[in-house]
Protein backbone atom coordinates (compact mmCIF):
# COMPACT_ATOMS: atom_id res chain seq x y z
CA UNK A 1 0.00 0.00 0.00
CA UNK A 2 1.59 3.66 -0.60
CA UNK A 3 2.54 5.69 1.66
CA UNK A 4 -0.29 7.88 0.93
CA UNK A 5 -3.22 5.53 1.00
CA UNK A 6 -1.31 4.36 4.73
CA UNK A 7 -1.78 8.15 5.38
CA UNK A 8 -5.06 8.63 4.72
CA UNK A 9 -6.29 5.19 6.24
CA UNK A 10 -4.69 7.26 9.57
CA UNK A 11 -6.48 9.92 9.08
CA UNK A 12 -9.87 8.49 8.52
CA UNK A 13 -9.54 6.23 11.62
CA UNK A 14 -7.88 9.25 13.59
CA UNK A 15 -11.73 11.31 13.35
CA UNK A 16 -13.62 8.12 13.66
CA UNK A 17 -11.94 7.75 16.62
CA UNK A 18 -12.08 11.56 17.51
CA UNK A 19 -15.83 11.51 16.59
CA UNK A 20 -16.48 8.91 19.13
CA UNK A 21 -14.56 10.05 22.12
CA UNK A 22 -16.43 13.22 21.75
CA UNK A 23 -20.04 11.95 22.09
CA UNK A 24 -18.60 10.27 24.58
CA UNK A 25 -17.99 13.30 26.43
CA UNK A 26 -21.31 14.98 25.33
CA UNK A 27 -23.84 12.14 25.65
CA UNK A 28 -21.92 9.59 28.17
CA UNK A 29 -22.94 9.76 31.90
CA UNK A 30 -19.40 8.93 33.82
CA UNK A 31 -20.64 8.88 37.10
CA UNK A 32 -24.51 6.89 37.43
CA UNK A 33 -25.19 5.93 33.66
CA UNK A 34 -28.32 3.28 32.83
CA UNK A 35 -26.59 -0.23 32.66
CA UNK A 36 -29.35 -2.09 32.54
CA UNK A 37 -29.82 -6.13 33.69
CA UNK A 38 -25.85 -5.79 33.29
CA UNK A 39 -24.41 -3.75 36.04
CA UNK A 40 -26.41 -5.94 38.92
CA UNK A 41 -24.77 -8.40 37.46
CA UNK A 42 -21.12 -6.96 37.13
CA UNK A 43 -22.11 -5.78 40.43
CA UNK A 44 -22.90 -9.31 41.61
CA UNK A 45 -19.58 -10.56 40.09
CA UNK A 46 -17.64 -8.12 41.92
CA UNK A 47 -19.31 -8.85 45.27
CA UNK A 48 -18.23 -12.50 44.66
CA UNK A 49 -21.83 -13.75 44.20
CA UNK A 50 -21.62 -15.19 40.80
CA UNK A 51 -23.53 -14.19 37.77
CA UNK A 52 -26.50 -13.51 39.56
CA UNK A 53 -29.67 -11.04 38.92
CA UNK A 54 -32.39 -10.27 40.94
CA UNK A 55 -35.48 -9.96 38.47
CA UNK A 56 -38.82 -8.86 39.76
CA UNK A 57 -40.55 -11.85 40.09
CA UNK A 58 -38.33 -11.71 43.69
CA UNK A 59 -35.76 -14.32 42.65
CA UNK A 60 -32.36 -14.65 42.00
CA UNK A 61 -31.40 -15.70 38.44
CA UNK A 62 -27.88 -17.24 38.00
CA UNK A 63 -28.33 -17.02 34.08
CA UNK A 64 -30.56 -14.31 32.64
CA UNK A 65 -28.77 -12.78 30.54
CA UNK A 66 -25.63 -13.53 27.79
CA UNK A 67 -22.59 -13.11 29.97
CA UNK A 68 -20.13 -11.24 27.99
CA UNK A 69 -21.02 -8.02 28.57
CA UNK A 70 -21.54 -8.29 32.39
CA UNK A 71 -18.36 -9.99 32.43
CA UNK A 72 -16.56 -7.07 31.07
CA UNK A 73 -18.38 -4.24 32.77
CA UNK A 74 -17.20 -6.53 35.72
CA UNK A 75 -13.70 -6.39 34.01
CA UNK A 76 -13.57 -2.66 34.10
CA UNK A 77 -14.66 -1.96 37.35
CA UNK A 78 -12.27 -4.01 38.71
CA UNK A 79 -9.20 -2.89 37.01
CA UNK A 80 -10.25 0.80 37.04
CA UNK A 81 -12.36 1.66 39.98
CA UNK A 82 -14.17 4.65 40.02
CA UNK A 83 -12.87 4.87 36.46
CA UNK A 84 -14.10 1.84 35.35
CA UNK A 85 -17.49 3.61 33.30
CA UNK A 86 -14.65 5.86 31.77
CA UNK A 87 -12.65 2.98 30.76
CA UNK A 88 -15.69 0.56 29.31
CA UNK A 89 -16.56 3.90 26.90
CA UNK A 90 -12.95 4.70 26.00
CA UNK A 91 -13.21 0.70 25.04
CA UNK A 92 -15.89 0.76 22.87
CA UNK A 93 -14.46 3.77 21.38
CA UNK A 94 -11.35 1.84 20.55
CA UNK A 95 -13.86 -1.19 19.37
CA UNK A 96 -16.09 1.10 17.05
CA UNK A 97 -12.90 2.62 15.00
CA UNK A 98 -11.94 -0.86 14.69
CA UNK A 99 -15.15 -1.78 13.14
CA UNK A 100 -14.45 1.43 10.57
CA UNK A 101 -11.18 -0.41 9.58
CA UNK A 102 -12.94 -3.66 9.13
CA UNK A 103 -15.97 -2.76 7.11
CA UNK A 104 -13.04 -1.29 4.68
CA UNK A 105 -11.19 -4.31 4.37
CA UNK A 106 -14.32 -6.54 4.45
CA UNK A 107 -15.67 -4.57 1.31
CA UNK A 108 -12.50 -3.99 -0.10
CA UNK A 109 -11.69 -7.72 0.06
CA UNK A 110 -15.26 -8.28 -1.88
CA UNK A 111 -15.11 -5.23 -4.38
CA UNK A 112 -11.91 -3.53 -4.43
CA UNK A 113 -10.17 -0.59 -3.07
CA UNK A 114 -12.66 2.04 -3.64
CA UNK A 115 -15.37 -0.09 -1.96
CA UNK A 116 -12.79 -0.24 0.97
CA UNK A 117 -12.46 3.51 0.75
CA UNK A 118 -16.02 4.24 0.46
CA UNK A 119 -17.17 1.55 3.26
CA UNK A 120 -14.52 3.10 5.55
CA UNK A 121 -15.74 6.83 5.48
CA UNK A 122 -19.07 5.86 5.67
CA UNK A 123 -18.78 3.74 8.82
CA UNK A 124 -16.93 6.43 10.40
CA UNK A 125 -19.38 8.86 9.80
CA UNK A 126 -22.29 7.14 10.32
CA UNK A 127 -24.29 8.61 13.25
CA UNK A 128 -25.67 5.27 15.07
CA UNK A 129 -22.35 3.69 14.85
CA UNK A 130 -20.23 6.69 16.57
CA UNK A 131 -23.20 7.66 18.95
CA UNK A 132 -24.01 4.03 20.55
CA UNK A 133 -20.72 4.08 22.08
CA UNK A 134 -21.80 6.83 24.77
CA UNK A 135 -24.31 4.79 25.76
CA UNK A 136 -23.53 1.17 28.24
CA UNK A 137 -24.76 -1.44 25.40
CA UNK A 138 -23.61 -4.13 23.91
CA UNK A 139 -23.80 -3.09 20.62
CA UNK A 140 -20.49 -1.64 19.91
CA UNK A 141 -19.05 -4.86 21.11
CA UNK A 142 -21.46 -7.49 19.14
CA UNK A 143 -21.20 -5.26 15.82
CA UNK A 144 -17.01 -5.70 15.87
CA UNK A 145 -17.41 -9.48 16.52
CA UNK A 146 -19.58 -9.93 14.35
CA UNK A 147 -17.39 -8.07 11.58
CA UNK A 148 -14.58 -9.29 12.35
CA UNK A 149 -15.65 -13.30 12.37
CA UNK A 150 -17.81 -12.23 8.82
CA UNK A 151 -14.64 -11.28 7.19
CA UNK A 152 -12.06 -14.22 9.16
CA UNK A 153 -14.95 -16.19 7.25
CA UNK A 154 -14.60 -14.72 3.98
CA UNK A 155 -11.46 -15.29 4.23
CA UNK A 156 -11.14 -18.64 4.58
CA UNK A 157 -14.02 -18.94 1.69
CA UNK A 158 -11.46 -17.37 -0.45
CA UNK A 159 -8.58 -20.23 0.35
CA UNK A 160 -6.57 -18.42 2.80
CA UNK A 161 -6.60 -21.73 5.33
CA UNK A 162 -7.97 -22.75 8.43
CA UNK A 163 -6.78 -20.03 10.66
CA UNK A 164 -9.11 -17.97 9.65
CA UNK A 165 -11.70 -20.37 9.79
CA UNK A 166 -10.61 -20.69 13.55
CA UNK A 167 -10.62 -17.43 14.54
CA UNK A 168 -13.97 -16.42 13.42
CA UNK A 169 -15.39 -19.60 14.77
CA UNK A 170 -13.91 -18.46 18.24
CA UNK A 171 -14.98 -14.73 17.55
CA UNK A 172 -18.75 -16.25 16.50
CA UNK A 173 -18.97 -17.96 19.94
CA UNK A 174 -18.32 -14.76 21.97
CA UNK A 175 -20.54 -12.80 19.89
CA UNK A 176 -23.16 -15.97 20.61
CA UNK A 177 -22.10 -14.92 24.58
CA UNK A 178 -22.95 -11.64 23.82
CA UNK A 179 -26.36 -11.87 22.15
CA UNK A 180 -27.87 -15.95 21.44
CA UNK A 181 -29.89 -15.12 18.70
CA UNK A 182 -26.43 -15.12 16.61
CA UNK A 183 -26.58 -18.88 17.37
CA UNK A 184 -29.20 -19.10 14.58
CA UNK A 185 -26.74 -17.19 12.04
CA UNK A 186 -24.15 -19.96 13.26
CA UNK A 187 -26.26 -22.93 12.25
CA UNK A 188 -27.49 -21.33 9.20
CA UNK A 189 -24.08 -20.65 7.99
CA UNK A 190 -22.99 -23.81 8.55
CA UNK A 191 -25.72 -25.72 6.78
CA UNK A 192 -24.55 -22.95 3.70
CA UNK A 193 -21.44 -23.85 3.95
CA UNK A 194 -22.16 -27.90 3.71
CA UNK A 195 -24.15 -27.12 0.33
CA UNK A 196 -22.52 -24.25 -1.25
CA UNK A 197 -18.88 -24.22 -0.34
CA UNK A 198 -18.14 -28.01 -0.14
CA UNK A 199 -14.40 -27.76 -1.47
CA UNK A 200 -13.69 -25.46 1.73
CA UNK A 201 -15.54 -28.30 4.22
CA UNK A 202 -12.18 -28.57 6.09
CA UNK A 203 -12.39 -25.19 6.93
CA UNK A 204 -16.16 -25.17 7.80
CA UNK A 205 -15.83 -27.87 10.26
CA UNK A 206 -12.81 -26.04 11.74
CA UNK A 207 -15.18 -22.89 12.11
CA UNK A 208 -18.08 -24.56 13.39
CA UNK A 209 -15.71 -26.71 15.65
CA UNK A 210 -14.08 -23.39 17.32
CA UNK A 211 -18.10 -22.06 17.88
CA UNK A 212 -18.54 -25.00 20.11
CA UNK A 213 -15.46 -25.02 21.63
CA UNK A 214 -16.29 -20.78 22.67
CA UNK A 215 -19.57 -21.52 23.94
CA UNK A 216 -18.68 -25.17 26.27
CA UNK A 217 -17.21 -23.85 29.20
CA UNK A 218 -20.46 -21.71 29.70
CA UNK A 219 -22.45 -24.21 28.89
CA UNK A 220 -20.63 -26.27 31.08
CA UNK A 221 -20.76 -23.95 33.59
CA UNK A 222 -24.60 -23.49 33.21
CA UNK A 223 -25.38 -27.55 33.55
CA UNK A 224 -23.14 -27.25 36.70
CA UNK A 225 -25.67 -24.56 37.92
CA UNK A 226 -29.12 -26.01 37.32
CA UNK A 227 -28.18 -29.48 36.66
CA UNK A 228 -29.56 -29.56 33.02
CA UNK A 229 -28.52 -27.74 29.38
CA UNK A 230 -28.88 -24.09 29.12
CA UNK A 231 -27.15 -23.41 25.89
CA UNK A 232 -26.49 -19.32 26.76
CA UNK A 233 -29.28 -17.75 28.81
CA UNK A 234 -32.53 -18.31 30.34
CA UNK A 235 -34.45 -15.17 29.19
CA UNK A 236 -35.56 -16.74 25.89
CA UNK A 237 -39.25 -18.10 27.51
CA UNK A 238 -40.29 -14.58 28.56
CA UNK A 239 -39.12 -13.18 25.54
CA UNK A 240 -41.03 -15.37 23.57
CA UNK A 241 -43.81 -14.30 25.47
CA UNK A 242 -43.76 -11.01 25.55
CA UNK A 243 -44.11 -11.73 21.64
CA UNK A 244 -46.34 -13.91 21.74
CA UNK A 245 -49.91 -13.24 24.02
CA UNK A 246 -53.07 -11.42 23.89
CA UNK A 247 -51.72 -7.91 24.49
CA UNK A 248 -48.75 -8.57 21.88
CA UNK A 249 -47.79 -5.33 20.00
CA UNK A 250 -45.01 -6.69 18.09
CA UNK A 251 -42.45 -4.68 20.37
CA UNK A 252 -41.73 -4.44 23.93
CA UNK A 253 -44.67 -2.21 24.80
CA UNK A 254 -48.73 -2.43 25.05
CA UNK A 255 -51.13 -0.37 23.48
CA UNK A 256 -51.17 1.65 26.92
CA UNK A 257 -47.50 2.32 26.70
CA UNK A 258 -46.53 0.50 29.68
CA UNK A 259 -44.09 -2.76 29.00
CA UNK A 260 -45.70 -5.66 28.14
CA UNK A 261 -44.60 -7.85 30.79
CA UNK A 262 -45.89 -5.22 33.39
CA UNK A 263 -49.38 -6.68 32.31
CA UNK A 264 -48.71 -10.57 32.43
CA UNK A 265 -51.79 -11.76 34.09
CA UNK A 266 -51.21 -12.68 37.98
CA UNK A 267 -52.48 -16.42 37.53
CA UNK A 268 -49.54 -16.48 35.34
CA UNK A 269 -47.15 -15.38 37.40
CA UNK A 270 -48.08 -17.09 40.34
CA UNK A 271 -46.82 -20.14 37.99
CA UNK A 272 -44.22 -18.71 37.09
CA UNK A 273 -43.07 -18.12 40.70
CA UNK A 274 -43.58 -21.78 41.84
CA UNK A 275 -41.14 -23.24 39.11
CA UNK A 276 -37.52 -22.50 38.74
CA UNK A 277 -35.44 -20.56 36.33
CA UNK A 278 -35.61 -22.96 33.63
CA UNK A 279 -38.33 -24.20 34.22
CA UNK A 280 -40.12 -20.85 33.96
CA UNK A 281 -38.50 -20.40 30.18
CA UNK A 282 -39.94 -23.76 29.07
CA UNK A 283 -43.19 -22.92 30.96
CA UNK A 284 -43.43 -19.13 28.78
CA UNK A 285 -42.24 -20.51 25.75
CA UNK A 286 -44.92 -23.13 26.05
CA UNK A 287 -47.76 -20.67 27.01
CA UNK A 288 -46.37 -18.23 23.42
CA UNK A 289 -46.55 -21.67 21.81
CA UNK A 290 -50.64 -22.76 22.84
CA UNK A 291 -51.46 -18.96 22.03
CA UNK A 292 -50.08 -18.95 18.36
CA UNK A 293 -51.91 -22.48 18.25
CA UNK A 294 -55.05 -20.54 18.94
CA UNK A 295 -54.55 -17.25 16.88
CA UNK A 296 -52.54 -18.19 13.92
CA UNK A 297 -53.78 -15.68 11.94
CA UNK A 298 -53.35 -13.35 15.10
CA UNK A 299 -49.37 -14.20 14.86
CA UNK A 300 -48.69 -14.11 11.37
CA UNK A 301 -50.16 -10.39 11.10
CA UNK A 302 -47.82 -9.88 14.25
CA UNK A 303 -44.77 -11.60 12.08
CA UNK A 304 -45.41 -9.15 9.56
CA UNK A 305 -45.34 -6.42 11.93
CA UNK A 306 -42.18 -7.04 13.56
CA UNK A 307 -40.48 -7.82 10.16
CA UNK A 308 -41.52 -4.54 8.89
CA UNK A 309 -40.71 -2.73 12.86
CA UNK A 310 -37.56 -4.55 12.39
CA UNK A 311 -36.46 -3.08 8.03
CA UNK A 312 -37.73 0.41 9.42
CA UNK A 313 -38.69 1.53 12.85
CA UNK A 314 -41.48 0.28 15.25
CA UNK A 315 -44.08 3.01 16.79
CA UNK A 316 -42.39 5.33 19.12
CA UNK A 317 -38.77 4.20 18.51
CA UNK A 318 -36.17 6.49 20.58
CA UNK A 319 -38.79 6.73 23.57
CA UNK A 320 -39.17 4.37 26.35
CA UNK A 321 -37.05 3.64 29.68
CA UNK A 322 -34.29 5.87 27.31
CA UNK A 323 -35.77 9.00 25.59
CA UNK A 324 -33.65 10.34 22.59
CA UNK A 325 -34.60 13.67 21.69
CA UNK A 326 -36.44 14.00 18.38
CA UNK A 327 -34.16 15.83 15.65
CA UNK A 328 -32.01 12.88 16.52
CA UNK A 329 -34.94 10.28 15.62
CA UNK A 330 -35.47 12.16 12.70
CA UNK A 331 -32.07 12.17 11.03
CA UNK A 332 -31.44 9.03 12.19
CA UNK A 333 -34.28 7.69 9.73
CA UNK A 334 -33.45 10.38 7.21
CA UNK A 335 -29.71 9.01 7.35
CA UNK A 336 -30.67 4.78 7.42
CA UNK A 337 -33.63 5.42 4.95
CA UNK A 338 -30.69 6.54 2.42
CA UNK A 339 -28.33 3.79 3.49
CA UNK A 340 -31.44 1.39 2.66
CA UNK A 341 -31.68 2.42 -0.49
CA UNK A 342 -28.06 2.32 -1.35
CA UNK A 343 -27.80 -0.88 0.00
CA UNK A 344 -30.89 -2.25 -1.92
CA UNK A 345 -28.66 -0.68 -4.94
CA UNK A 346 -25.62 -2.15 -3.72
CA UNK A 347 -26.92 -5.44 -3.37
CA UNK A 348 -28.44 -5.86 -7.17
CA UNK A 349 -24.62 -4.02 -7.94
CA UNK A 350 -23.00 -7.18 -5.71
CA UNK A 351 -25.63 -9.68 -8.14
CA UNK A 352 -22.52 -11.06 -9.47
CA UNK A 353 -20.50 -12.13 -6.25
CA UNK A 354 -23.93 -13.42 -4.80
CA UNK A 355 -21.65 -16.78 -3.50
CA UNK A 356 -19.06 -14.57 -1.77
CA UNK A 357 -21.27 -12.55 -0.35
CA UNK A 358 -23.62 -15.45 1.12
CA UNK A 359 -22.07 -14.87 5.25
CA UNK A 360 -23.67 -11.57 4.95
CA UNK A 361 -27.01 -12.49 3.37
CA UNK A 362 -27.26 -15.67 6.10
CA UNK A 363 -26.94 -13.27 8.66
CA UNK A 364 -28.73 -10.75 8.16
CA UNK A 365 -31.81 -13.13 7.20
CA UNK A 366 -31.56 -15.19 10.04
CA UNK A 367 -31.43 -12.52 12.44
CA UNK A 368 -34.28 -11.07 10.84
CA UNK A 369 -36.06 -14.23 11.37
CA UNK A 370 -35.74 -14.61 14.85
CA UNK A 371 -36.64 -11.25 15.95
CA UNK A 372 -39.61 -11.76 13.48
CA UNK A 373 -41.40 -14.14 15.90
CA UNK A 374 -39.97 -12.52 19.50
CA UNK A 375 -40.15 -8.79 19.63
CA UNK A 376 -38.34 -5.69 18.40
CA UNK A 377 -36.59 -2.92 19.17
CA UNK A 378 -34.69 -0.65 17.06
CA UNK A 379 -31.19 -1.38 18.90
CA UNK A 380 -31.90 -5.09 17.64
CA UNK A 381 -31.13 -4.14 14.04
CA UNK A 382 -28.34 -1.83 14.66
CA UNK A 383 -25.49 -4.94 14.54
CA UNK A 384 -26.92 -5.19 10.93
CA UNK A 385 -26.16 -1.89 9.82
CA UNK A 386 -22.58 -1.57 9.13
CA UNK A 387 -23.26 -4.49 7.00
CA UNK A 388 -25.56 -2.58 5.27
CA UNK A 389 -23.12 -0.05 4.38
CA UNK A 390 -20.58 -3.05 3.53
CA UNK A 391 -23.47 -3.86 0.30
CA UNK A 392 -23.71 0.11 -0.04
CA UNK A 393 -20.58 1.34 -0.83
CA UNK A 394 -20.33 0.58 -4.22
CA UNK A 395 -23.79 1.87 -4.86
CA UNK A 396 -22.31 5.01 -2.58
CA UNK A 397 -19.54 5.40 -5.30
CA UNK A 398 -21.59 5.36 -8.36
CA UNK A 399 -23.90 8.02 -6.97
CA UNK A 400 -20.31 9.60 -6.11
CA UNK A 401 -19.38 9.60 -9.70
CA UNK A 402 -23.14 10.48 -11.44
CA UNK A 403 -23.60 13.26 -9.23
CA UNK A 404 -19.57 14.63 -10.24
CA UNK A 405 -20.39 13.93 -13.85
CA UNK A 406 -22.97 16.01 -13.60
CA UNK A 407 -21.76 18.23 -11.97
CA UNK A 408 -18.23 18.34 -14.54
CA UNK A 409 -21.16 18.08 -17.01
CA UNK A 410 -22.79 21.35 -16.05
CA UNK A 411 -19.56 23.57 -15.80
CA UNK A 412 -18.15 22.64 -19.11
CA UNK A 413 -21.71 23.22 -20.61
CA UNK A 414 -21.67 26.65 -18.76
CA UNK A 415 -18.16 27.73 -19.57
CA UNK A 416 -19.36 27.04 -23.34
CA UNK A 417 -22.15 29.08 -23.14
Amino acid sequence: MRSASKLGVVAVLLAALILRVAGVLVLGDLVDPLTWEYGPIAASLERGEGFTYAFRLDRVYHSWMPPLYPALLALHRAVFGAHGYLALYITQCMLSTATVALAGLLAMRLGGHMAGWAAMVMASLYPPLAVKVAYLDPVTVETFLLLAAVWLCIKALDGDGVRPAAGSGLLLALAVLARPTLLAFAVGLMLTWCVMYRQRIRAGLVLMACVIAGMTPWMARNAMVHGQVVMISSNAGYNFWIGNNPLATGHAYADDGQPVWMHMPPELQQRVAAVSEVEQSRLLYGEGIQWIRENPGRFLELTLRRLAFFVWFRPGAGTGQMDYPQLWQTGYKAVYGLLLLLAGWGAWWWGRHWRRLLPVYVLIGSVTAVYSVFFIHTRYRMILEVFLIVLAAPAALCATRLVDGRWRLGMQTGARE
